[in-house]
């Protein structure tokens, strides 16, 4: 019977496995140059990352080209240092040898106390003067103590000729002031009988006389004169030191 006698034909016929799901491998992901697979446990040796390419700072090559270029600095900032240190060394030895401000005056100027002198070889009316020492830059001169006096005086000692200073009373008679339009104070230097406002031999000068001079007179510290303003005299500029 069919069901009790199974057909001899086909019990050596062997069974089908069961089916089995195909599984698709997982490609695992390459690493980059120098980097360790991930599912490697062992320690890559630095040599080894080395000659995979890492960026030349973890070189020795990187290495040795960045401590050059720290030396290149640093050498430029020590030539630079000591190019600053040889002419700060050299403006005080000009200080050491012409003065304080010496090398800030013009040429044909003189220095003397913070400020700079110009003593004139040419001859000016008193406008004429102050002028001229506008236009060079500074104004006629102001006396401001008595040594800034003994200095003008040494000067004119020099020369004996009359210099015009910065000194006058056209605008009153008998109230003097600078060319600052600041007054004469407490500070004076009048010789003996001076200012007296005289018209000069014969009485000349109509106008008076209303500016002042140096004039150097010996044994004496008082040397301004007023003189009449037309008159033709050499002056003194000064002019702060820059």
């Amino acid at each position: 019977m069919l069901g009790t006698n199974p057909d001899p034909t086909y019990q050596n016929v062997p069974r089908p496995a069961k089916s089995a799901k195909w599984r698709i491998p997982q490609e695992r992901m390459k690493p980059g140059p120098g980097v360790p697979h991930r599912h490697d446990n062992h320690h890559v040796p630095s040599g080894e990352v080395e000659a995979q390419g890492l960026g030349p700072c973890c070189t020795r090559t990187g290495v040795l080209l960045l401590l050059l270029s720290l030396c290149v600095v640093l050498l430029c900032g020590v030539t630079a240092l000591a190019v600053l240190y040889g002419m700060k060394t050299s403006e005080e030895r000009s200080n050491a040898v012409l003065g304080p401000s010496a090398e800030r005056c013009s040429l044909d100027w003189e220095s003397y106390g913070g400020k700079c002198y110009h003593f004139s070889h040419d001859t000016f009316d008193w406008t004429a003067g102050r002028d001229k020492c506008v236009s060079m830059g500074g104004q006629l001169v102001i006396i401001e103590s008595r040594e800034e006096q003994m200095y003008i005086t040494e000067k004119c000692k020099v020369t004996l000729d009359d210099f015009w200073i910065g000194l006058t009373d056209s605008e009153r008679e008998g109230h003097w002031k600078w060319v600052d339009n600041s007054d004469l104070k407490n500070i004076t230097f009048w010789h003996r009988g001076q200012p007296n406002n005289s018209g000069g031999i014969n009485n000349i000068y109509v106008d008076g006389e209303d500016c002042a001079i140096m004039r150097y007179v010996e044994k004496t510290e008082l040397h301004w004169f007023d003189q009449y303003c037309a008159q033709l005299n050499k002056i003194i500029c000064e002019a702060r030191s820059r």
